[in-house]
């Protein structure tokens, strides 16, 4: 059996297989419901599907259940960070899916700890002083871990060169971001998608490779963006890099 399809099979299992046909679909749902916050200034979509998903009748289970409600919780921090741009609320998303995660203890794969490092990514905007450095780290620790504990995770190599491209230059960022995504893009491309499990980033990683050649490898940076608007053609990142590639 290939090493990819043991990775999915193990996927699947340590997520309690529970995926329950009202979770098929489940994160497109998430993200139209973020789409909605953006358009309307209201998380009530986004705040339905938590609730529901925290619904102790809810016959999904347990893991799998857990992860996407983190995963909303993301999402609805993603729109107070940079839609309502409201430190308050985002900070109370960001705490919430913090602690669905951590809560899972020793049962965290890899897809858990990617998801817990983009959490406290967009948390790292609020941070001052020294306390920036533990923040910090432990994004870097948990990137770490996902792609330890799943070597053929997307999602894992993904959030670490994510991490690592919007890093400052002077505290070692960008230094390893390429290789980390280029890894996420290969890993990408070979991934079985199962709808009622995570697929999230492969767009964006597309566009961060393609942001990253724009100025200095334009041609590279055009292939990547064409490429990534054939699978995604409405991505924002993807045709901001196009505009800018254009120009």
């Amino acid at each position: 059996m290939k090493p990819l399809l043991l990775t999915i099979l193990a996927s699947c299992i340590a997520f309690s297989s529970l995926a329950g046909i009202e979770l098929s679909g489940i994160q497109a749902k998430i993200d139209q419901a973020q789409t909605e916050a953006f358009k309307t200034q209201d998380t009530e979509a986004i705040d339905a599907i938590i609730e529901s998903l925290e619904d102790t009748d809810n016959p999904s289970g347990t893991h799998l259940a857990d992860y996407w409600t983190a995963y909303a919780y993301y999402q609805k921090a993603v729109y107070h960070a940079f839609g309502e741009k409201s430190e308050k609320e985002a900070m109370a998303a960001i705490k919430a899916g913090k602690k669905i995660i951590i809560d899972l203890g020793a049962s965290r794969n890899s897809e858990d700890f990617a998801l817990l490092t983009n959490l406290q990514s967009i948390s790292l905007q609020y941070v001052q002083g020294m306390k920036i450095m533990a923040e910090s780290g432990a994004a870097e620790d948990w990137a770490e871990m996902a792609m330890q504990a799943g070597p053929n995770n997307p999602r894992a190599f993904f959030v670490a060169g994510q991490y690592d491209f919007y890093k400052p230059a002077f505290v070692g960022g960008g230094k390893k971001a390429e290789k980390l995504l280029t890894k996420a893009l290969e890993l990408y491309k070979e991934e079985i998608v199962n709808p009622a499990l995570p697929s999230w980033g492969f767009a964006d990683t597309y566009a961060i490779l393609a942001q990253m050649h724009a100025e200095k490898q334009p041609e590279k940076a055009a292939v990547l963006v064409a490429e990534g608007l054939e699978r995604f053609p409405d991505h924002y990142g993807l045709l901001e890099v196009q505009q800018e590639l254009s120009k």
